[in-house]
């Protein structure tokens, strides 16, 4: 590749980023924060509108003279499915580019890892580009089965990190120790911004109390935070809200580094479809 398209690229996808993050945004917002000249951000969101990623999203009537286009992704650029297993059920979750939920699945039943596989398959209208799982600390060695089954790759993680992943982008302090006893004892903690899981088998019959001592004896860390299952300041259902948050930031990365060769969105899917199943 050469320096100039090497050049262009890397603008590209500091433009679609910072509209991913900040959209709708105006092209004078776009060219202050990208350092870029209003030319060049003109050009660079033609090319975005011709590959069908951005939009004018509205026009801002807000102050005086000509009102300025406001622009934003393409919600159906790229979907991602989130999805997580607790001791009633299986939850997936379908998003669009912009967060938007697209559909939602939940089964109940004995086999929670063939619950989970027939919720993403559920929601999956159309392909997903992406997909996190969360599982409890039990199930942690069915994950090969559950990619397996799904049959395409997955990014699967424990239920307790998703939700201390959660909890990181919710606190200011880069150590802490997230706990849970649903349905077992499980924790993760969060070291100078690093996540970290472990066994947790000789926790077993602990108190919640007993498990976050342990925990922050070895991590040394004083600050606890949550349990599973229970709202804390990242919200409710913190592993289902950090399986969906990052889907949807793996989504958008992955939109970006396909920038040389994104093909044409998806389209014909309908916003707000649920589909509940029991056994």
């Amino acid at each position: 590749m050469d320096a100039g398209r090497t050049v262009r690229l890397s603008n590209t996808s500091v433009v679609l980023g910072l509209i991913l993050k900040s959209g709708p945004i105006s092209v004078r917002e776009i060219s202050e924060e990208a350092g870029l000249s209003k030319v060049t951000t003109h050009a660079i969101l033609q090319e975005l509108g011709e590959r069908q990623l951005v939009e004018v999203a509205r026009h801002d009537h807000a102050k005086r003279g000509p009102a300025p286009a406001l622009y934003a992704a393409r919600a159906d650029t790229a979907y991602a499915i989130s999805a997580t297993v607790d001791a009633e059920a299986a939850v997936a979750e379908c998003v669009d580019l912009l967060g938007v939920s697209r559909a939602r699945a939940r089964i109940t039943g004995d086999d929670p890892v063939g619950n989970v596989v027939r919720a993403i398959r559920e929601v999956e209208r159309p392909p997903a580009d992406t997909i996190v799982v969360g599982l409890p600390y039990a199930l942690g060695g069915e994950a090969q089965r559950l990619v397996r089954e799904l049959g395409r790759p997955a990014d699967v993680r424990s239920n307790v990190e998703l939700a201390c992943r959660l909890e990181a982008a919710a606190q200011e302090a880069k150590t802490f120790v997230y706990a849970s006893l649903d349905p077992e004892p499980a924790v993760a903690a969060v070291v100078a911004g690093r996540i970290y899981t472990g066994p947790t088998s000789l926790l077993a019959g602990s108190t919640l109390a007993e498990v976050v001592a342990t925990t922050c004896a070895v991590f040394e860390t004083p600050l606890v935070v949550g349990e599973l299952g229970v709202a804390s300041r990242a919200g409710a259902h913190p592993a289902a809200h950090g399986a969906r948050a990052l889907a949807l930031s793996r989504l958008r990365q992955t939109v970006i580094s396909r920038l040389p060769s994104m093909t044409p969105p998806h389209s014909g899917v309908t916003v707000g479809r649920e589909i509940t199943h029991g056994r």
